[in-house]
């Protein structure tokens, strides 16, 4: 029950104040862990097939750990210090997982851009929604769509293992 109460109150914080942008989002945390990750194990690993296939996966194992691990251990903290306050943090997780709001409002530029016919425009406004670096003059480069399975993802893990599973994508 507690669960369905911070799946609500995440949904609707997330209808009302959007994706933050003033604080530290869990996917770039996420990106950061992979960065420092893939430093490590290009050390330990050697520059051969085999060796980059291992190395590909223990920081696949690493990152798909600790990115599930982290905010579960949170979770059962909060609630075993007091219900509801772990029903505060899991709001807060569902809010971070969830876009609806923005993935609306940056779909709608994208939409008046095109309707508009300014290429440079809706090429900016798609790379808002693909990832935050912006797509290249030409149209999108190789990221074009890579992390549009974030936003839907997550939805999915969210709802099968509860807000922690929702940081597994």
């Amino acid at each position: 029950m507690y669960s369905l109460t911070a799946l609500g109150i995440g949904f609707i914080m997330d209808l009302i104040l959007g994706d933050p942008h003033g604080i530290p989002h869990p996917v770039i945390l996420i990106g950061k862990l992979i960065s420092g990750m893939e430093k490590l194990v290009r050390r330990v690993f050697p520059e051969t097939v085999r060796g980059e296939n291992v190395a590909g996966g223990v920081l696949w194992l690493a990152v798909t750990l600790l990115s599930t691990a982290v905010p579960g251990l949170l979770l059962y903290a909060g609630y075993q210090i007091h219900p509801w306050l772990g029903v505060g943090m899991e709001s807060i997780m569902c809010w971070q997982i969830l876009a609806t709001k923005s993935l609306k409002n940056e779909s709608m530029k994208v939409y008046t851009a095109l309707k508009a016919g300014d290429p440079k425009e809706y090429r900016r406004a798609v790379s808002m929604i693909v990832g935050r670096e912006g797509c290249d003059a030409g149209g999108g480069g190789d990221r074009s769509g890579k992390h549009l399975g974030r936003k839907r993802g997550p939805h999915v893990f969210s709802g099968i293992g509860r807000r922690p599973s929702g940081f597994f994508l």
